[in-house]
């Protein structure tokens, strides 16, 4: 998985040499990965060889509901703050979306 954006160090760069039958199959199980080659090479690297799918799945989908969830909430202080009625609705749209991200975090 890559490093999110926001705290990643100063890039260094590390060179390798493969064939290309090599680059075809590095990014061919990248990409059924769902991950850059780059990050795929440094998973594989960092972790002994070993990539756990799930993990970069969850994370995606974690992402897509903090920014639900970041959305709703933007939605409802913009309301409160030109003191209109928050229906329960969207209330509980949050809730439910927090709900789905704390099942997430805790999910094994």
């Amino acid at each position: 998985m890559a490093r999110p954006k926001g705290r990643q160090e100063a890039k260094q760069t590390m060179t390798i040499r493969i064939s290309a039958e090599e680059r075809q199959v590095i990014e061919q199980k990248a990409k059924e990965q769902k991950m850059k080659p780059s990050a795929y090479v440094r998973a594989m690297a960092l972790n002994g060889g070993v990539i756990d799918p799930h993990v970069h799945i969850d994370w995606q989908k974690l992402r897509r509901e903090v920014s639900a969830i970041g959305n709703n909430i933007n939605q409802i202080a913009r309301m409160a703050n030109t003191n209109k009625y928050i229906m329960s609705y969207e209330i509980k749209e949050v809730q439910k979306l927090l709900r789905d991200i704390y099942q997430l975090l805790n999910k094994e």
